[in-house]
């Protein structure tokens, strides 16, 4: 199965990887169980189930189970006279993360389905997609740009345009580029990010060693049961207002009124106190797991080209503008400036301790 991801990750295609898994003879996984003397139903075709196909690959690539989590809810009957399963929708189903050792990292696997979203199509003569296929986008349009190639004086010079200026003269601009240039562009670029995680990654190891984040989760846990205190105190007076009203000590209008007052009170502290154990158990989890992604870059320390699998586990997007200027969307963006903004926050604490 890991090979499965590998090589869709290195840039074969489904169909390709369907072709390779045939070609060595593994057995599907209707037909492993079956060799297991399981008992399997399946909604495929049975005569085809000894054969793989880019479908099954699919459906390999984009089962959650192999990253460790269990899914489990996916169907159910509209009630207990009606046999018929229907498929529930997402949201309903239950997933219990790390329920199993995993296949695939959650990193490799997020990368995999990423690649489902793009357009891509097998270079001519190969087995694999070129390394950029699905990743350049025309600055102006939005829309692709494709590699075309001419010969000229016995040499073939490729490059990439916007598609849709090669559709139609009168939309767009060429937005034209050097294949060699965009891929020594690309290159650099990564070399310096690898370089700038390589450093977050060490600034981080020194603050887990001087272990800044402890005080944060005791501020955090000390605002927690203030909130907890407070709302029993809210719901004490509801209560206490409640008794006078049936006393007839005030009347019916007043606690109406007071009622409402609490209930705002209490819904507002019930929310900051989901909020604030949610905070902290992120907190709670290690740094290998919150910045797990770091190791996926930093494993590509001494990269001296371009290929398939360096381009989807660092490249979201390539945004491509007029006279070869190149703006590169790295994936983990969010997970970076989470990093950052991390260690500017223990900074801060480190010296707010100085201070007092």
């Amino acid at each position: 199965m890991k090979n499965i991801f590998k090589w869709r990750v290195e840039g074969l295609s489904t169909y390709k990887i369907a072709d390779k898994l045939n070609g060595k003879g593994l057995p599907t996984p209707a037909e492993y169980k079956k060799l297991q003397g399981m008992k399997y139903k399946s909604g495929f075709n049975l005569k085809s189930s000894t054969k793989w196909t880019h479908i099954t690959v699919t459906s390999i690539l984009k089962n959650i189970i192999y990253t460790g989590t269990l899914v489990q809810g996916k169907t159910t009957t509209p009630n207990h006279k009606v046999k018929k399963r229907i498929t529930k929708s997402e949201a309903e189903w239950v997933t219990v993360p790390d329920n199993h050792q995993p296949i695939v990292s959650k990193e490799i696997f997020d990368t995999v389905n990423s690649l489902f979203e793009y357009d891509t199509k097998t270079a001519p003569g190969n087995r694999t997609v070129y390394p950029l296929s699905g990743k350049l986008f025309c600055s102006d349009c939005g829309g692709n740009l494709i590699r075309k190639s001419v010969k000229r004086d016995g040499r073939e010079y490729v490059f990439y345009t916007c598609a849709l200026k090669l559709k139609d003269k009168n939309k767009c601009s060429s937005h034209r580029i050097k294949e060699k240039d965009l891929e020594e562009c690309i290159l650099v670029s990564i070399r310096n990010h690898i370089d700038r995680v390589f450093d977050v990654r060490n600034t981080l190891k020194l603050i887990s060693g001087l272990r800044l984040q402890q005080s944060d989760i005791e501020l955090a846990d000390t605002e927690l049961k203030n909130k907890i205190k407070l709302l029993g105190e809210y719901k004490t007076s509801k209560e206490t207002l409640a008794k006078s009203c049936m006393s007839g000590i005030i009347s019916r209008n007043n606690f109406n009124d007071f009622s409402k007052v609490y209930d705002e009170k209490i819904s507002a502290v019930e929310k900051n106190i989901a909020d604030l154990r949610e905070s902290i158990e992120k907190m709670l989890k290690s740094d290998k797991d919150r910045f797990s992604w770091i190791d996926e870059f930093i494993k590509y320390g001494n990269i001296t080209e371009i290929n398939r699998n360096i381009v989807v586990t660092f490249i979201d997007r390539i945004i491509v503008h007029e006279g070869n200027k190149v703006e590169i969307i790295f994936t983990h963006r969010d997970e970076y400036e989470s990093a950052i903004s991390f260690i500017e926050n223990s900074y801060e604490v480190a010296k707010g301790k100085l201070n007092t």
